[in-house]
């Protein structure tokens, strides 16, 4: 039996550090996520339309309903309405946007070594870069391929605000840097060491 290398890992070490570096992305961007959507939902009821309103916004490009009708709601001083399945499209999105967000850092940063209080600032940078990149040009983009008004596209940093809207990004990119930084997320041999003769006996 050959010899194991790499920590036991029979896999070749340049294979098992893609590997592992698309884990600790995927799984930091999806920790990230839960207090950026908690923060988002904060945003929706200090501006009075809501918990849900938000992730109404991010539905909206495919379904702008529930957002629309909010809206109204919320204009006319009327009981909101819960929309359950739009809601939890646009809590999954957040999830799978965070996901891609910290997959692009955990590259991004492969090969620096960023320690520190510079490595959360380059977090927070990277949160804000990553709202700016998806909010303000991928939204528009696909907005204008698809017809859809700018106005529903753009109505995130209504329902949250915009101060709330960008630390709630700036957060999540300080969590990605944290989370990548755990010892949680650090490589673990994922086989034992090979048995001696007396222990395969």
């Amino acid at each position: 039996m050959p010899p194991l290398n790499f920590a036991g890992d029979p896999m070749r070490p340049a294979r098992r550090d893609l590997e592992h570096q698309i884990e600790k992305g995927i799984l930091a961007g999806v920790a990230s996520t839960i207090p950026t959507v908690l923060l988002l939902a904060l945003g929706g009821l200090l501006t009075g339309y809501g918990a849900a309103a938000p992730f109404y916004s991010i539905i909206s490009i495919v379904d702008p309903g529930p957002l629309n009708q909010r809206l109204k709601d919320v204009a006319a001083d009327r009981a909101v309405e819960f929309f359950q399945l739009e809601f939890s499209g646009g809590l999954a999105l957040c999830f799978v946007l965070g996901a891609v967000s910290g997959l692009v850092f955990a590259f991004g940063t492969r090969k620096a070594h960023i320690s520190g209080f510079l490595r959360y600032l380059l977090g927070a940078f990277h949160g804000v870069f990553v709202m700016c990149l998806f909010y303000l040009v991928g939204l528009r983009l696909v907005a204008a391929l698809a017809g859809i008004d700018a106005v529903e596209v753009m109505s995130l940093s209504k329902t949250v605000g915009w101060p709330m809207l960008v630390l709630a990004h700036a957060v999540h990119g300080i969590v990605i840097a944290w989370v990548m930084r755990s010892r949680l997320l650090q490589p673990q041999p994922v086989f034992g060491p090979p048995l001696s003769g007396n222990e395969a006996a």
